[in-house]
């Protein structure tokens, strides 16, 4: 097994012992492990208990690769030891060895570590539907999973859910550091979108405005170049009217749409959920 200097001595090496000079092993220096395997576990065999310790040790290497900021390994180790308790049905405690609660906290902790490890990885959306799991199938009232739903959506522009998880959390614990914390990072992320949306409409106004104002100038004038008086200048004000009028009514029309859709077709990941 080949294992990267910075799993093993890292940057520091391994000293000498003690009264000689040098390394044992030198600063970035990659190790070669030669494992010899003595005997194999049938794992039909192993208890519940065993398992149980197994899964737990698979949740601490994911942390580990996790702290390494190996988001894609932590990822897959957390979603392999959540869903092999599931499977093993730990959570129903068969084997008097195993403690249900002990294996559904382990549950909820892979899963909400998987949520983060998405998050990182940009998976928003997965992220999302990790949490509504823990939320719908192991604990309603899972801080964690709350914020980080709210996060992930704060994350996706997804406002509307992210103000579902937030007051949800809220709701639990009005005075959780990480919620509020998701409240004030929602609010400034909602205003920076609405200030973006007032500057791309009133840049589109304005070259809308612009191209109005281009192409009269080229059309107020008679064919013979000079100019006709005041009809250019009452023919611009009528046109800059309609155009003003056209895109406000325009805009108008997405607002409504967009309500219309966002109350009629949207389902939010809490559903089920009063607030």
């Amino acid at each position: 097994i080949l294992l990267k200097s910075k799993f093993g001595f890292g940057i520091s090496g391994l000293l000498t012992k003690t009264g000689s000079s040098g390394f044992a092993v030198s600063p970035k220096t990659c190790l070669m492990y030669r494992v010899h395997i003595r005997e194999v576990i049938n794992s039909n065999g192993l208890t519940d208990s065993l398992h149980f310790l197994i899964e737990k040790e698979k949740k601490t290497l994911g942390n580990f690769y996790f702290s390494h900021q190996n988001y894609e390994k932590a990822l897959r180790i957390y979603t392999a030891a959540a869903d092999m308790i599931i499977e093993l049905k730990l959570h129903e405690g068969d084997d008097k060895g195993t403690s249900p609660e002990g294996a559904k906290q382990l549950i909820i902790d892979c899963l909400n570590n998987v949520s983060l490890s998405q998050i990182r990885l940009g998976q928003y959306k997965e992220a999302k539907d990790t949490c509504g799991k823990v939320i719908q199938n192991w604990d309603k009232d899972n801080m964690k999973a709350l914020c980080r739903a709210a996060h992930a959506s704060i994350l996706d522009g997804s406002f509307v859910e992210a103000e579902a998880s937030i007051k949800a959390a809220l709701s639990v614990h009005a005075e959780d550091k990480d919620a509020l914390k998701m409240q004030q990072l929602y609010r400034k992320r909602k205003r920076q979108y609405i200030e973006t949306e007032r500057k791309l409409y009133s840049k589109m106004a304005s070259a809308f405005v612009e191209k109005d104002n281009k192409d009269m100038s080229c059309s107020d004038l008679p064919s013979n170049g000079y100019s006709t008086g005041g009809t250019g200048a009452e023919y611009a004000v009528s046109s800059k009217s309609i155009v003003y009028s056209t895109l406000l009514g325009g805009m108008l029309f997405i607002i409504v749409s967009f309500g219309y859709l966002c109350y009629h077709r949207y389902t939010p990941l809490f559903h089920n959920q009063e607030f």
